[in-house]
This record gives structure tokens, sequence and C-alpha cells, in this order.
């Protein structure tokens, strides 16, 4: 190898770590600000569905590029729910760019809505390997890693701790199903038609 050659190299490692490190001090940042008890959600009327299927449709060419399949069942029709659609959308893109990354190639998600009596339960499903038992309880803390069952080192393992730091904000939850074959994240968020305010806070 040429010195021209190493040093390309060398400067694209320097490069990739930068962004890795900026990455991951922006979603420590992010945590935190979550974390406040009196952080305000910009909640508003939103279709649950409709989102889901924009953020399928922006992950597409993630789950191309490793030929997964997505299969997406939510209903025509959904009531509108109160939510911050912003942070929604990142807790939900944060579950399915979790599923792609730390999955093999030809793994099917699947994403699912439904809406039952005062609650929506959001579906992020795979047919991929199983988390083992020693992470599966500590997975959605900061910095834990499922892919680490994988030999995998990609994300900053806030992804999920993330998300679930959201559900609570709005008074749900996260938590994930570990079956033979068959994972389930599932995120539910209690039902409630559009309020006069449009505003939250998260409760102690």
């Amino acid at each position: 190898m040429n010195n021209q050659e190493e040093q390309r190299r060398y400067l694209e490692l320097i490069y990739r770590k930068s962004v890795h490190m900026s990455h991951l001090i922006e979603e420590i940042s992010n945590l935190a600000k979550l974390d406040s008890p009196h952080y305000p959600l910009a909640a508003d009327s939103g279709d649950l569905a409709e989102l889901i299927r924009e953020i399928a449709v922006e992950c597409y060419e993630e789950l191309e590029s490793k030929h997964m399949q997505l299969a997406v069942d939510v209903p025509e029709a959904c009531e509108h729910g109160v939510f911050d659609i912003h942070l929604m959308r990142r807790a939900l893109s944060n579950l399915l760019i979790n599923a792609v990354k730390h999955n093999p190639p030809h793994t099917c998600i699947t994403l699912r809505l439904e809406q039952i009596e005062s609650q929506f339960l959001i579906f992020v499903m795979d047919d991929g390997p199983t988390i083992p038992e020693h992470l599966e309880h500590n997975l959605f803390n900061p910095f834990v890693r499922g892919s680490q069952s994988r030999g995998q080192e990609e994300g900053s393992g806030l992804g999920l701790a993330i998300s679930a730091q959201i559900a609570q904000l709005h008074r749900g939850s996260l938590t994930l199903r570990n079956l033979p074959g068959h994972k389930q994240f599932i995120l539910s968020l209690p039902f409630s038609r559009p309020p006069q305010t449009h505003l939250f806070k998260k409760s102690n």
C-alpha cells in the first residue's frame, strides 16, 4: 500500500469516528433533555397509521440494501390520537432502524398498529435472532446494544433508551416480547381524543 492510499484510509477512519462521536454527543444530549420531569410535549392530534406508513417509506433504502422484507399492517381508518408527532416519529424510526441494523440480511420485519379500548399498541416485530436473557432486562438502558450478542458494533446504544423515554413522556411504555425465532418491541400509548390544551408534562 502506498503512502497516499494509507493516508486516505486513515483520513476516512478519522472522519467516520468524528461523525460517530458527534452523533453520540447529540444522542446523549437528547436523552438528558427527555429525562427532565418538565419536558414539554408539543402534543397535537395525529394519525399514527399514516405516521407508520411514512416511516416505512423513509427506511426503504436501508431495508433494500440488506435485502429485508417489510410488512406494514395498519388499519385504513384509524382514530386520531394525541401525541408529539416529532418525538413519536423519532421513537418509531429508532425501533425500525434498530431492527434493520441488528438483524441479518433477509430478515422479515413487520410494523403493526392496533387500537384496543383505551390504548394504541404499535408492534415492531422481526424473525431475526432473539436477544439473550442477560441483555433483555437492561435493553432500554443507555449504551446497551442487543447487537452485542450478534457480534455487531453499529449504533450508539441509545436508540432504544430514547424510544422508551419518549413512550414514558406520553404516559405509555416500551416493552420487549422475546419469543423463539421471533421478537416484538411493543410501544403502547394511552388513547385520548384531542384535548383543548397542547401541552403534556411527564408524570412523576
